[in-house]
């Protein structure tokens, strides 16, 4: 389950600021015999979206980052990772119609594991 608040923040009469947390909590099923479920919350990911106000298309851009809030070890990248982020989407009647692309990169934690990833 993940906890997504999305917060508008009014810069000035022509720009907002849009911050996206998204908090996973996580339960991981038995990965083999002798495994129990694991249950936790992982690694938190933030983007904020500089978008301007008056707009039929609602757009945005800025910086996303991961962090490592992982409450257990496997269930995390223990690694922080930052990237650029884009928004576009529309509002028409009860349907909104869009998408969101990130591409973040590793640079700071423990491990050998790389991330590299592309978040649509």
């Amino acid at each position: 389950m993940n906890i997504q608040p999305v917060i508008p923040i009014d810069l000035n009469d022509d720009w907002i600021l849009i911050t996206r947390t998204i908090a996973p909590l996580v339960s991981q099923p038995k990965t083999g015999p002798g495994t129990s479920r694991k249950n936790g919350v992982s690694d938190t990911f933030f983007t904020t979206f500089l978008s301007p106000k008056d707009s039929s298309l609602i757009w945005g851009v800025g910086p996303a980052i991961l962090i490592p809030t992982a409450s257990k070890n496997y269930l995390g990248q223990d690694k922080w990772a930052t990237g650029p982020s884009v928004v576009a989407l529309s509002m028409n009647g009860l349907w909104v119609i869009g998408g969101l692309a990130s591409q973040i990169w590793d640079f700071s934690g423990s491990g050998n594991q790389g991330i590299s990833l592309l978040i649509a």
